[in-house]
């Protein structure tokens, strides 16, 4: 599925007047059943594989983990994720992965405490590329 994101411009004009560059979007559909706290989630579509894992075992509130994403059939220009609770305002919780020698994309996150003691988050990892921007969603739950 393509669509044009009006609201998320790729590149500002620095002056003059011009338009943004808008990129396409695709979303990617997450394989079913998958906790990526407990081991690597995959999600698929039209030749792109990405796979997505956080932490090394359970993730809590307030306690760093490492964060790790491996991209197949693409080539990514930047790579950022974004962590919220459905129906709830937790803030902005983005993260901006870097590359590393082995190809694979990496940075460390955290995430806050919700006041109501849920545990249900979403993850949401967005890749630009020269042509397009990916999305892909991963739902996750954290420890009490």
């Amino acid at each position: 599925m393509r669509r044009l994101l009006l609201s998320m411009p790729l590149l500002l004009a620095a002056c003059g007047g011009e338009q943004a560059v808008q990129l396409p979007e695709r979303e990617l559909r997450m394989e079913s059943d998958c906790l990526v706290h407990e081991r690597a989630c995959e999600a698929l579509g039209d030749g792109v594989r990405l796979g997505l894992r956080l932490g090394e075992g359970e993730l809590k509130g307030l306690a760093p983990f490492p964060v790790a994403l491996k991209l197949e059939g693409i080539e990514a220009t930047a790579v950022s994720l974004e962590f919220s609770m459905p129906g709830m305002d937790m803030g902005q919780n983005r993260y901006h992965l870097l590359a590393d020698d082995a190809g694979l994309w990496r940075g460390e996150a955290m995430l806050p405490i919700c006041s109501t003691g849920r545990l249900e988050w979403l993850a949401e990892v967005v890749v630009d590329t020269a042509d397009e921007r990916l999305r892909a969603d991963f739902p996750f739950h954290t420890l009490p």
